[in-house]
């Protein structure tokens, strides 16, 4: 499937209020940061494997919130990339408002 066909089918599941996607990153991030912990502590291949999951997790809520402000992963990462770059050479540099 192709990252619209995927998109559309979140925002028919969970609709594209920003905020309540918001409300689910945090959910997702925690149960990401539960999983580093276990991972951290037990270190097997089952916690890696629900490491990865939750990770997924994360980036797909990620995705599709930036889909709800008409963003895709595409351009988001192009934004990251380029504000690192920027702060190589002005580590202080912060986004204009």
């Amino acid at each position: 499937m192709t990252e619209q066909q995927i998109m559309q089918y979140f925002s028919e599941k969970y609709g594209t209020s920003i905020f309540l996607r918001l409300k689910k990153l945090r959910d997702e991030m925690n149960e990401l940061t539960n999983a580093e912990i276990e991972y951290i502590d037990i270190g097997c291949s089952n916690t890696r494997q629900e490491l990865i999951d939750e990770l997924s997790d994360v980036i797909t809520v990620a995705i599709h919130a930036a889909n709800c402000l008409e963003e895709t992963s595409e351009t988001m990462l192009n934004r990251a990339y380029n504000k690192a770059k920027i702060r190589e050479t002005n580590p202080k540099y912060k986004h204009s408002k």
